[in-house]
């Protein structure tokens, strides 16, 4: 919506739920914002934060204020001739409105499916435009700035109306926030919930506040409390997004495990307390790095189809012979195992399954692209 009062010129935009007018002087600059942000047009609202733009001499930015409304002067003839200053300056002061309301700008590029949002965020070169390139047939609400905001008691992702690395508009959109990946490039796929220590670190290093704003850590420790946050390692393919996209992640990801752990406790003469169990979701290529147990550390009961696992003392590369043959056939004779289960030992960054390998055997025999739950504990624990 649009009013004029005979001297200036008022666009009324809404942005992430948030009511922005616009007091513009030039009728060319208000012509050319209103076709900027035609997607984001709105109505007056007595809520609404008021923007006024001021050609002047100098150019110079006035102190924020809470009270009043935001006043930006600029020394430019015509505001379409220095846009992208404009649209800088605009996003700041939008930064500073969207923390009183509950938000945040995260350095990220984002998909939208399903109604769903997925933010990938990381330092330049981590990833984010490769992700939205492999993805282009999905829809994306931005590119390199994320808007998340709290609405009642969840988070949303919006589309953005800030010119970024494509040089446009994002559609108006608001979906519910599925899924957040911290970004790095590798040879495999890998995805693993961070701690909520390193999930605070990481998220506060891609995220923008300004100086006007006191309540960073409050924001962020309230978003926290309420979505969880992924490391993603991702190769330059469709595979991260066949896991994040699917059915499998939520069921995969359950902090319940514990039927796991009975499994693996049963053969140790250590008690479950002294583990800390970790987990994680992985595809071929990063399991087929992995070490596998000797054989000699195995004591197969095949009566009752139980099986006593005792952790090696020695690790052996992949091998394709042995006691597991036999385990190995069955899984090759089954139709069921695209979604896997192992058990590992961590030391020094480097996996070894203790639990499963005849299944990461036979899945490799059959050329199986699967993924798999990587349940693990550091060896030093133990």
């Amino acid at each position: 919506m649009v009013i004029n009062d005979s001297e200036n010129y008022y666009l009324f935009l809404r942005v992430a739920g948030i009511n922005l007018g616009l007091n513009i002087q030039q009728k060319q600059d208000f012509l050319f914002l209103k076709r900027k942000y035609v997607d984001y047009l709105s109505k007056v609202d007595k809520e609404t934060y008021y923007i006024d733009i001021i050609f002047g001499k100098k150019l110079r930015r006035e102190p924020f204020s809470r009270k009043s409304n935001r006043l930006f002067i600029f020394n430019t003839i015509f505001l379409q001739n220095n846009f992208a200053y404009f649209n800088d300056i605009f996003l700041q002061i939008f930064i500073i409105i969207l923390n009183e309301r509950n938000g945040f700008l995260v350095h990220a590029s984002t998909l939208c499916y399903k109604n769903k949002g997925y933010v990938f965020m990381g330092k330049e070169g981590a990833g984010k435009s490769t992700i939205r390139k492999i993805c282009k047939s999905i829809e994306s609400l931005s590119d390199d700035i994320a808007i998340l905001k709290r609405v009642k008691n969840n988070y949303y992702l919006y589309g953005s109306p800030f010119y970024q690395r494509t040089k446009r508009s994002y559609p108006n959109k608001k979906v519910l926030i599925k899924g957040i990946f911290n970004l790095t490039q590798k040879k495999y796929t890998r995805i693993e919930k961070l701690s909520k220590f390193d999930s605070f670190v990481v998220l506060r290093n891609n995220t923008f506040f300004t100086e006007a704003s006191l309540t960073q850590n409050e924001l962020i420790n309230n978003f926290l409390n309420k979505v969880e946050i992924f490391q993603l390692d991702f190769e330059k393919n469709n595979e991260f997004w066949k896991i994040v996209s699917g059915s499998d992640f939520i069921f995969l990801y359950k902090n319940n495990f514990e039927k796991f752990l009975i499994n693996i406790n049963e053969g140790l003469s250590i008690t479950p307390e002294q583990y800390q169990w970790k987990s994680l979701i992985a595809n071929q290529n990063f399991v087929n790095h992995l070490n596998v147990v000797n054989d000699l550390s195995w004591n197969f009961e095949f009566g009752d189809n139980k099986t006593i696992k005792l952790i090696a003392k020695r690790v052996c590369n992949l091998r394709f012979s042995g006691s597991h043959t036999e385990l190995i056939r069955k899984y090759l004779k089954s139709k069921h195992f695209n979604s896997l289960v192992i058990i590992c030992l961590k030391n020094n960054n480097k996996f070894e399954i203790i639990d499963g390998n005849h299944r990461v055997i036979a899945n490799t025999i059959a050329k199986k692209n699967c993924y798999y739950k990587l349940i693990y504990a550091n060896s030093q624990n133990i």
